[in-house]
C-alpha cells in the first residue's frame, strides 16, 4: 500500500511539474507538446502490446501531426 501511495505522489508531482513548465512556454509550443503526448501514449501502448495498430489509430495520428504542424507554422 505504501508503494501505491508513493507512486501516486510521484505521479502528482510529475503532473504539477508539467503544468508549471507548460505555463511558462508560449501557447503554440505547449500545444505541440500536449498534442504529441497522445502520440507517445498510443505508440507505447502498441509497443507494449496493450493496443494494436488500426486505420482509425493511424488516421488519428495523422490528424494530430497535421494540427501540430499547423500550430508550429503560426
Amino acid at each position: 500500500m505504501a508503494l501505491l501511495g508513493a507512486l501516486a505522489l510521484l505521479f502528482l508531482l510529475g503532473n504539477l511539474g508539467m503544468q508549471k513548465g507548460a505555463s511558462s512556454l508560449p501557447t503554440n509550443v505547449s500545444t505541440i507538446v500536449m498534442l504529441t503526448e497522445v502520440l507517445w501514449a498510443s505508440g507505447s501502448s502498441v509497443w507494449l502490446g496493450a493496443g494494436h495498430l488500426s486505420a482509425r489509430l493511424l488516421l488519428g495520428a495523422a490528424m494530430i501531426l497535421g494540427s501540430a504542424t499547423l500550430a508550429a507554422l503560426e
